[in-house]
C-alpha cells in the first residue's frame, strides 16, 4: 500500500493542511515530514487511523476530540491511496456536517457514499494488506524503544515461510488449531492451570473425602469417650483420698499463720511508741530553737534601727540641693521651647514654598504633554482612516496566496491533460474555428488546447473535429472552478491580482506599523491618565499656585526656583533639627532633676516610714521575750530537749528486739506455705469435681451416639467418595488428551516457526551490521519474532540491558526489516514518529543508510521535529510544515 497525499482540515489545531506524501511516479522511498512542536505532524498519522478505523457517526471520545474546541466546524480528512490493484481518494468528515465518500480510480472508475464506502475501503485494505502487520509496525511517538509485536501476523508468517521455502499456514490449518486450542480452553485456563469443571470435580472429591474423614472421626471420638469413662473410674477413689490430705496439711499451715501474724502485731505496737518518741524529741527540740530565734530576732531590729535613724538625717541635707537643682532646669527648658517653635514656623514656610514651586513645574509639563497628546491624536486619525480603507491583511493574504498557486496547478494539469491541436498552413486562408471567422497567413501556425471540444471548418474540404476525453473536461472544470474561487476572493477584497493584493498589504502593514507609533507616542504622553484627568489637573494647579501667591504673608523672600527652595528647606530643617535636639537636652535635664527631688522624697519618706515599723518591732520582740522567759527559762528548755532524746533511744532498741523476733520466725515462708496447702487442697477438690462432671458427661455422649448409626453413614459416605473420585478421574482422562494434542500442535507451529525465523534473522543482521560497522554483529529472536539478545563480536547481551540508544535502533532495524520482507506481498507505508532521539552521530549516519535501503522497496514516512537527526538518508523527500 502507497499513501500519495493526505489532506486536513479543522483537525485538532490543525485549520488546513494538505501534504504529499509521495512524489507522482514514484512507488518506494523515504518521505522526512519535519516542523515544530504542536505544528501537527503526529495529527497527519493519527488521521490516517480515524479515517481508516471509525465510521463518520462515530460518537467515540476520540472522535469528538477531534473537532476543534474554538468552532463549531466538521472534522474532515482526505487520503489518496493505492493498495494492490486499487487506486482511490477517500474523504472522511467527522462530528458535523458528516460524510464519507470514496472515488476508486483503478481498476476500473467507481463513487461510493457513506457506511457502503466505508466498507468497501476496509474490504480494500483487508485483501491487499495484512492491517495488523501495519498497525504493529508503526512507531507512535514516545514508543521508540518498544518491540513490534509481530509473532501472529499472518502477512509476515507467509512472508518468511516463502523465504525459508516452507509450506504457509493456511486458513484450514489454523481453523484446525483453533478448535484444538478451544478444546483446551475447556478444561485449562490460558497460563494451563485447572479450568472451572476441573476444579469443580476435584472440589466435589475434596468435599466427598472431607466428609468420610469427618463420620470416621466421629467413630474414633466414640471410642475414646469408652477409654476415657474407664479410666476415670478407676482415679476417682485415688482423687478423694487426696483430697482428704490437702485439707489436713492446710490446717496445720494455717495455724503457724496465726503465730506469726501476732509476733507482726508485736513490731507494729514497738514502731507506733518509736514515732510518739520522735514527736516528743523533735518538740523539744523546736521549742528550744524558738528561743534561740527569738534572741536573734531582737538583736536584729535593734541594729536595725540605729541604721534607719543615721539615713533618715543624711536624706534631708540631699533633698535641699536637689530642689535647687531643678529650679535652674525649668529656667532652661522654657527658653529652649521658645527657640525650636520659631525654627518649625520657618520649615513649615519652606515646604510650602517648594510645595508650590513644583506644582508650578508641573504645570509647565502638562501643558507640554497637552499639546504632544493633541498632535499624535490627529496622526492616529488620519492612519485609522488609512487601514481602514485598506481590506487586505495578512489573514486575507494567505487565503488568496493558496487560491492563486490552485489556479496555476489547475491550469498547469489542464495543459498537461488535454489534447492539443496544431495546424500548419502553405497559404493564406480563412478558417471557421468553434464557430468564428479566423484568417490565418501562409506559414502561420494555429495552435489550441482542447479542454472539451474543439472544431476548424476547412474550405472545400471538410470539418476537424476534436473532443477531450473525461479526465480533460474535469480539469477543466476543476481550473474553472479555481478561477472563480480567486475571482470572487479578489473581489471582496477590491483588488484585481495577487501582486495588488500584496502591495495593499504591504501598505496596510506600514500603516499599521505606524499607527502603533502614533499610539506609543500618545501613551507616553499620556502616561497613565486620560486627556480629561490631564485637563482636570491642569486647572486644579493654576488655581492652587495663583491662590499661593496671593495668600503668602511671610517677610522671608519667595526663592526663584525649586531647587532654591530645597535649599532653604534643608537649612531651615537642619536649624529646626538642631532647635529640637537642644529642646529634648533641656527636657531630660529638667526632668531628670524633677525626678532626683521626686526620688529623695519618696525615698525619705520610706525610710521615716520603716523606722516607726522598726521601733515597733523591737518593742514588740522584747515584750515578747520576757513573757516567754516567766513561764520556761532558757536553762529548763535545754534539760527537756536532752530527757526526750533518752527516751527515743530506748524506744528504738525494743522495736529492734521485737523485728528480730519476727525475723526469726521466717513469716514469708510460713506464708507461702500455708498459701500453698490451701491452694493445692482446691485444686484436689477442683479435680475431683471436674472428674465427677466428666464421667457424667462422657456417659451421656456414649448413650447419644451409640444410637446414631455412625457406621452406616460411613458406608454412604465411603460410596459418594468412590463416585466423585471416578468422575474426577475420567475428566481428567480427556483434560490430559486435549493437553497432548495441543502441546503436540504447539510443538509442530514452533518447529514452522523455528524454520521461517532464519530469513528474518538474516535480514536483521544484515541491516545491524551498517550500524555497528567494524564489529561481528548478530542476533537471536524469541519464539515471539522479538530481538531476544545482541551479539556483538562474540558479547552477548540481553535486548533489556542494552543502552536506550541501542534499544530504539535494533526496534527501528526490526521494524524496517519486517516492512521490507513484506513489501511485495501485503506490505504497507512504515510510519516513524519521533524516533533516534537517544543515538549518536555516528548510529544516525548509520541509520541513515538503513532508512534509504529500506526506502527502494517500500515506502517511509518519518515525523520529526529535528530533521538533523534524518540528513544521512539519502535521496529522501523533505515536507516542511510551518
Amino acid at each position: 500500500m502507497r499513501i500519495r497525499r493526505i489532506g486536513l482540515r479543522n483537525y485538532r489545531g490543525v485549520v488546513e493542511r494538505d501534504v504529499t506524501l509521495l512524489p507522482a511516479g514514484s512507488e518506494t522511498g523515504v518521505t522526512v515530514v519535519e516542523g515544530a512542536n504542536e505544528v501537527g505532524k503526529t495529527s497527519l498519522a493519527d488521521a490516517i487511523w480515524h479515517a481508516l478505523d471509525f465510521q463518520d457517526s462515530s460518537k467515540a471520545k476520540e472522535i469528538a476530540a477531534l473537532k476543534p474546541v474554538d468552532r463549531d466546524v466538521g472534522t474532515e480528512i482526505t487520503l489518496e491511496l493505492e493498495c494492490g490493484p486499487y487506486a482511490f481518494t477517500y474523504l472522511k468528515r467527522f462530528n458535523k456536517d458528516r460524510e464519507t465518500r470514496l472515488a476508486i480510480t483503478a481498476p476500473r472508475a467507481e463513487t461510493l457514499t457513506g457506511r457502503e464506502a466505508h466498507e468497501r475501503v476496509r474490504s480494500m485494505l483487508d485483501e491487499s494488506i495484512d492491517v495488523p502487520l501495519w498497525e504493529a509496525l508503526r512507531v507512535r511517538q514516545g514508543t521508540a524503544l518498544s518491540q513490534a509485536e509481530v509473532s501472529e501476523t499472518r502477512g509476515l508468517a507467509r512472508a518468511l515461510e516463502s523465504e525459508a521455502g516452507a509450506t504457509a499456514i493456511g486458513e484450514r490449518e489454523a481453523d484446525l488449531y483453533e478448535r484444538v486450542a478451544t478444546e483446551f480452553r475447556a478444561y485449562f485456563t490460558q497460563t494451563g492451570q485447572d479450568g472451572k469443571e476441573l476444579k469443580a470435580a476435584r472440589k466435589a472429591r475434596e468435599q466427598a473425602e472431607e466428609t468420610l474423614q469427618e463420620v470416621e472421626g466421629q467413630l474414633a471420638a466414640l471410642e475414646e469417650d469408652i477409654e476415657r469413662i474407664d479410666r476415670l473410674e478407676r482415679e476417682l477413689p485415688t482423687l478423694r483420698g487426696r483430697v482428704v490430705q490437702c485439707e489436713r496439711t492446710a490446717e496445720e499451715q494455717t495455724a503457724e499463720l496465726t503465730r506469726v501474724a501476732r509476733l507482726e502485731q508485736d513490731v507494729q505496737a514497738c514502731a507506733h511508741a518509736v514515732e510518739a518518741a520522735d514527736a516528743t524529741a523533735e518538740a523539744a527540740r523546736e521549742r528550744h530553737d524558738a528561743r534561740l530565734r527569738l534572741l536573734a530576732e531582737v538583736e536584729e531590729a535593734q541594729a536595725d534601727l540605729a541604721e534607719l535613724r543615721q539615713q533618715v538625717d543624711d536624706d534631708q541635707r540631699h533633698l535641699a540641693s536637689a530642689v535647687d537643682a531643678h529650679a535652674s532646669a525649668q529656667m532652661r527648658l522654657e527658653e529652649a521651647r521658645v527657640a525650636a517653635k520659631a525654627a518649625d514656623e520657618v520649615a513649615v514656610l519652606c515646604q510650602e514654598d517648594l510645595d508650590h514651586l513644583r506644582e508650578a513645574n508641573e504645570l509647565a509639563d502638562l501643558h507640554a504633554r497637552q499639546e504632544r497628546v493633541a498632535a499624535s491624536s490627529e496622526q492616529i486619525l488620519e492612519l485609522q482612516e488609512r487601514c481602514d480603507a485598506n481590506r487586505v491583511d495578512q489573514a486575507v493574504l494567505e487565503r488568496l496566496r493558496p487560491l492563486h498557486l490552485e489556479v496555476e496547478k489547475t491550469a498547469a494539469a489542464l495543459s498537461a491533460g488535454s489534447p492539443r491541436v496544431r495546424l500548419d498552413t502553405d497559404a493564406d486562408v480563412t478558417l471557421e474555428i468553434d464557430g468564428a471567422d479566423v484568417a490565418v497567413a501562409a506559414g502561420e501556425r494555429v495552435e489550441h488546447t482542447v479542454a472539451s471540444r474543439w472544431s476548424a471548418v476547412l474550405p472545400g474540404l471538410g470539418t476537424v473535429a476534436v473532443e477531450a476525453g473525461q479526465g480533460a473536461e474535469t480539469l477543466a472544470r476543476e481550473h474553472s472552478a479555481t478561477r472563480r474561487a480567486l475571482s470572487e476572493a479578489l473581489a471582496e477584497a477590491g483588488v484585481s491580482d495577487l501582486s495588488e493584493a500584496e502591495r495593499a498589504a504591504e501598505e496596510r502593514r506600514d500603516a499599521e506599523a505606524a499607527l502603533a507609533g502614533a499610539r506609543g507616542v500618545r501613551d507616553h504622553a499620556l502616561d497613565g491618565a486620560s486627556s480629561n484627568e490631564i485637563d482636570e489637573r491642569i486647572a486644579l494647579l493654576e488655581r492652587r499656585t495663583a491662590d499661593y501667591e496671593t495668600t503668602r504673608t511671610s517677610e522671608l523672600r519667595l526663592p526663584a526656583t525649586a531647587e532654591d527652595a530645597a535649599t532653604s528647606l534643608e537649612e531651615a530643617k537642619e536649624a529646626a533639627s538642631l532647635a529640637a535636639r537642644a529642646l529634648a537636652v533641656a527636657v531630660g535635664e529638667e526632668q531628670a532633676a524633677r525626678e532626683r527631688v521626686q526620688g529623695l522624697r519618696d525615698e525619705g519618706q520610706d525610710r521615716l516610714v520603716r523606722r516607726e515599723v522598726v521601733t515597733d518591732t523591737v518593742t514588740r520582740l522584747s515584750e515578747r521575750l520576757a513573757r516567754e522567759r516567766q513561764v520556761t527559762t532558757d536553762e529548763d528548755l535545754l534539760e527537756a530537749w536532752e530527757e526526750a532524746g533518752y527516751a527515743r533511744t530506748a524506744a528504738y532498741d525494743r522495736l529492734a528486739e521485737a523485728r528480730k523476733r519476727l525475723r526469726d520466725a521466717d513469716p514469708e515462708a510460713v506464708r507461702a506455705l500455708a498459701d500453698n496447702a490451701v491452694a493445692s487442697a482446691e485444686d484436689a477438690r477442683r479435680r475431683l469435681r471436674e472428674a465427677d462432671d466428666d464421667l457424667r458427661d462422657l456417659r451421656a455422649r456414649v448413650e447419644v451416639r451409640g444410637g446414631e448409626g455412625l457406621f452406616d453413614e460411613r458406608a454412604r459416605a465411603q460410596a459418594a467418595l468412590d463416585a466423585a473420585e471416578a468422575h474426577d478421574r475420567r475428566l481428567r482422562r480427556r483434560a490430559e488428551a486435549a493437553r497432548t494434542l495441543k502441546e503436540t500442535f504447539d510443538a509442530h507451529r514452533d518447529a514452522s516457526r523455528r524454520r521461517y525465523v532464519g530469513p528474518l534473522t538474516e535480514q536483521i543482521v544484515k541491516l545491524g551490521r551498517l550500524v555497528n560497522a567494524g564489529a561481528v554483529f548478530d542476533v537471536e529472536l524469541d519464539e515471539d519474532l522479538r530481538i531476544h539478545k545482541r551479539v556483538l563480536d562474540g558479547v552477548p547481551l540481553d535486548f533489556d540491558a542494552l543502552s536506550a540508544g541501542a534499544q530504539e535502533q535494533l526496534s527501528l532495524i526490526g521494524r524496517v526489516a519486517c516492512a521490507t520482507l513484506v513489501a511485495d506481498n501485503g506490505g504497507a507505508p512504515l510510519i516513524i514518529d519521533d524516533s533516534l532521539g537517544y543515538s549518536d552521530a555516528d548510529r544516525l549516519e548509520a541509520m541513515g543508510a538503513v532508512l534509504r535501503i529500506a526506502g527502494q522497496h517500500c515506502q517511509i514516512i518519518v515525523l520529526t521535529c529535528y530533521p538533523d537527526r534524518y540528513r544521512h538518508v539519502g535521496g529522501a523527500t523533505t515536507v516542511s510544515l510551518t
